[in-house]
């Protein structure tokens, strides 16, 4: 598949999917938003993008949080890695334009670019009270 979007924190293949064209671009910018603050360890505003009860596993773990404050342990955790970078492969419904998901992996390199670890990823984004949208999962 082409990519339709590459920078350097997100690539999203070309893919066709039933969300309108509104919802794939505000999701895209969700992605490139979290992994820009993800990157420049910005862990306080990237809780705002996780319920109180979001559940989190990192990229090729078995070690789980639920919680905002087991969520931010965690990432921080993964970010002392190395930077990230997060390929969509599929996005799509599962219950109307209000809860949707993105599908893909992600890669962690460390600051010589070397890969440290990858795995798969997959969001499952809520639209609360019919504005910002949350992740879930």
């Amino acid at each position: 598949m082409d990519s339709t979007t590459t920078d350097t924190q997100l690539d999203i293949e070309d893919f066709t999917n039933s969300l309108s064209k509104d919802t794939q671009r505000e999701i895209k910018e969700l992605s490139r938003e979290w992994f820009q603050l993800y990157n420049e360890r910005e862990f306080d505003k990237l809780m705002d993008f996780y319920t109180e009860d979001s559940f989190y596993m990192p990229t090729g773990e078995w070690e789980t949080g639920r919680g905002k404050k087991a969520i931010m342990n965690l990432i921080r955790q993964d970010r002392e890695l190395g930077t990230c970078k997060r390929f969509i492969q599929e996005m799509g419904s599962i219950s109307g334009e209000d809860i949707v998901y993105t599908r893909g992996r992600i890669v962690v390199y460390s600051d010589d670019g070397t890969e440290k670890k990858s795995g798969k990823d997959v969001h499952i984004l809520h639209k609360i009270n019919g504005r910002d949208r949350k992740s879930v999962v």
